[in-house]
């Protein structure tokens, strides 16, 4: 997804909002809702975090279309505090295991501030998105892009 344009169902997806739809700034990068926490010595654990289970609006549903029918009836917003969350995350996205693990989940559990011990930076927001695309894209079987990048030449 470095490429092109997004196609309009994957464009939809894990989209960085925040509650009073402003943009993104200071402390809304701390992820703080709880996704991991140290174990035993250095171990990361797993938390809860806050994913709240909904419908697709009616924009999310016409931009998904015939999608809907493999990434699941529900969505999720996934919160990284209590302003700010990736919204219009797709059931069977979030629920996407890679040997074992739910993959978003588990990256995120290794980027709480409690464990990374700073906020996020933005392209670690934007990795979840890209992330969340990339397993949307899969899980439908379409490349990200509508429009393939162009071919590159290298020079020998």
């Amino acid at each position: 997804m470095t490429a092109g344009q997004l196609r309009p169902e994957i464009a939809s997806i894990a989209v960085p909002t925040t509650i009073d739809g402003h943009q993104m700034v200071g402390d809304d990068f701390a992820l703080t809702a709880g996704w991991g926490h140290f174990g035993t010595g250095d171990a990361v654990m797993p938390g809860h975090g806050r994913a709240v289970e909904r419908s697709y609006t009616a924009a999310e549903r016409k931009a998904l279309g015939e999608a809907v029918s493999v990434l699941g009836e529900s969505t999720l917003d996934i919160y990284l505090n209590t302003r700010t969350f990736w919204r219009n995350v797709p059931a069977a996205v979030w629920e996407y295991r890679l040997g074992g693990y739910q993959v978003l989940k588990k990256w995120l559990s290794y980027r709480e501030r409690d464990v990374l011990g700073r906020p996020l930076k933005l392209d670690e927001v934007q990795h979840f998105v890209s992330v969340s695309r990339r397993i949307s894209a899969l899980s439908i079987g379409c490349p990200p892009e509508s429009q393939p990048a162009p071919a590159t030449v290298s020079a020998k």
